[in-house]
């Protein structure tokens, strides 16, 4: 997922920002926050703070980030969790075991991280209900000792633990992109794994990308296909991701030609020519011809696209020329599909449906001699061996266990938002061509895997209201929200200021129930499953 930052607000101040006398203290060190104190204590730091303009009495200030790192900040979490005040403030207990199984994997020592991650229920016991814990740090849990098992090469242990998490928030992009990166690192396929990609890829359009290479491991080159093309069709924006400066926006194009390309294969190697051909033909017409060597005109962006566009085409030629090749193995022409193959020479895609066409087009040794060449069973898991230690190598342990949901206690902040003073809550639209909403979700104490979900209620609550029983997102965004202090017209500091989700939905009528390729939401099954979580008795009527 792509958590954007957006500054929700700027504030003019004349005077000094908070300050921070002498060195962190241990809690700081350890999580990064001040130590709890009582309201009596708070007080009395009122009247020094008042006489001497904020020079003394104020409280330690919070940091976005704890004041140390791996040994030096298991010792300084190992001071604070010996400190028996904790006994009245569990919830920071919580925090501070998490903080320190942070620490733990900085450290290299992953299994004493975990065995932190596992502490946080007892700390929770009686605070919180087995099922919001489950939904939060309960999954937060599982999926770290899914990336313990995978640096460990236990790719099965991994696979369910995360298949676990995933079932337990199945309306989290959050929790389904962690899912996704242990699963990505086996392509292995199965039901279970198909249908978590299945519901990443209803939750963000883009992330089918994902469900297609794994179906294409799991042999289902028909089903991969299907989502090839869809994506190949389906409205892009070549320059994604790029800063560009004001005033300037993304042409948004449709076609992209490896996804063509990729469908094209994905299509012939099911057998199925009479789909493929017409995506290799279009690929031939549209991309095929070299781009001119100087750009025409002085548009910029259209330059950027054009370059761009090209390198694509190059990209997916491997795919055509491989495809191509396929077709003529479906027709029984084995030497014209050897020759199309070999001009590729070294550059052959690494895709399964490319070791299976090097099996079929292959000489065969002659009588009574023995082939040295491995067989494409034995290169497909050669390839299938590296691209596992190629994930587990990239999987940073830190950042994984940094995006992970952290514990949650009861929210009930679904409402409308009716002022710009009101942190939490919906605002939303009709679409331009009147087919949907554009809904957008802020909450400013809410997780961000609790504003998702509330974006997907107001959803469902809206299809609801038109009539209709689906609805599928056709873009959305994600961003984490910052306060942000300035002086004198310069920023002097930020802090966070919770989350907020935008999305573009269309209404549609929900498929029968089980149908397993469907990237369509059930507008009933959403608000059964979520209302009774984040809306008051009344909310829940609707």
């Amino acid at each position: 997922m792509r958590l954007k930052s957006f500054l929700l607000a700027g504030v003019l101040t004349l005077g000094a920002g908070p300050v921070m006398a002498g060195e962190p203290s241990d809690w700081v060190r350890c999580d990064g926050l001040a130590k709890p104190e009582n309201v009596g204590v708070t007080l009395s730091r009122l009247v020094p703070a008042i006489m001497t303009a904020g020079l003394m009495g104020l409280p330690e200030a919070s940091r976005e980030e704890p004041a140390e790192q791996g040994a030096a900040g298991v010792k300084a979490c190992d001071t604070v969790l010996a400190d028996p005040m904790l006994d009245r403030y569990w919830a920071r207990k919580v925090s501070l075991l998490k903080a320190r199984a942070l620490h733990h994997i900085e450290a290299g020592d992953l299994d004493a991280g975990l065995a932190d991650l596992a502490a946080t229920h007892a700390a929770a016991a009686g605070n919180v209900d087995d099922a919001t814990y489950a939904r939060s740090l309960g999954a937060s849990t599982q999926l770290f000792e899914a990336a313990t098992q995978l640096k460990k090469d236990r790719f099965d242990e991994a696979a369910a633990l995360a298949i676990k998490a995933a079932d337990a928030r199945p309306y989290s992009l959050e929790v389904g992109m962690a899912a996704v990166r242990i699963l990505d690192a086996d392509p292995r396929w199965s039901p279970d794994e198909d249908r978590v990609l299945t519901r990443v890829a209803a939750l963000e359009p883009d992330l089918r990308v994902a469900r297609a290479k794994s179906r294409e491991w799991g042999g289902q080159h028909a089903r991969a296909a299907a989502d090839w093309a869809a994506m190949a069709d389906s409205p892009t924006s070549p320059l994604a991701g790029v800063r560009l400066p004001r005033g300037m926006t993304l042409p948004t194009i449709t076609g992209d030609p490896v996804f063509m390309a990729r469908a094209a294969l994905a299509y012939a190697r099911a057998g199925d020519n009479a789909a493929a051909a017409p995506l290799i033909a279009r690929y031939k017409t549209d991309f095929a011809a070299p781009p001119p060597a100087t750009p025409a005109g002085d548009d910029v962006m259209a330059n950027m696209v054009a370059r761009l566009r090209a390198e694509q085409a190059k990209n997916a030629q491997g795919f055509i020329t491989v495809a191509e090749a396929w077709t003529q193995v479906n027709d029984g022409k084995i030497d014209q599909a050897r020759a199309t193959l070999e001009t590729l020479g070294d550059r052959l895609p690494a895709t399964p449906a490319t070791l299976d066409l090097i099996e079929k087009v292959k000489r065969p040794t002659p009588a009574g001699m023995v082939s040295l060449a491995p067989s494409a069973s034995a290169q497909m898991e050669a390839l299938m061996n590296a691209d596992r230690a190629d994930a587990a190598r990239r999987l940073d342990p830190k950042s994984f266990a940094k995006a992970l949901p952290p514990l949650e206690r009861a929210d009930r902040s679904y409402s409308k938002q009716s002022a710009w003073f009101k942190p939490n809550g919906f605002k939303d639209k009709k679409t331009a061509d009147g087919k949907g909403a554009s809904i957008e979700f802020s909450g400013a104490f809410s997780t961000h895997a609790a504003v998702e979900e509330m974006m997907l209620l107001r959803a469902a609550q809206l299809t609801r209201e038109a009539g209709r029983t689906g609805f599928v997102i056709r873009k959305r965004a994600d961003y984490k929200q910052y306060m942000v202090q300035t002086m004198y017209g310069s920023e002097i500091s930020r802090s966070p200021n919770g989350f907020k989700t935008t999305a573009e939905i269309e209404f549609v009528d929900a498929p029968p129930a089980g149908a397993a390729d469907s990237l369509v939401f059930d507008a009933d099954k959403v608000w059964n499953d979520l209302s009774p979580i984040y809306t008051t008795p009344a909310q829940g009527k609707t």
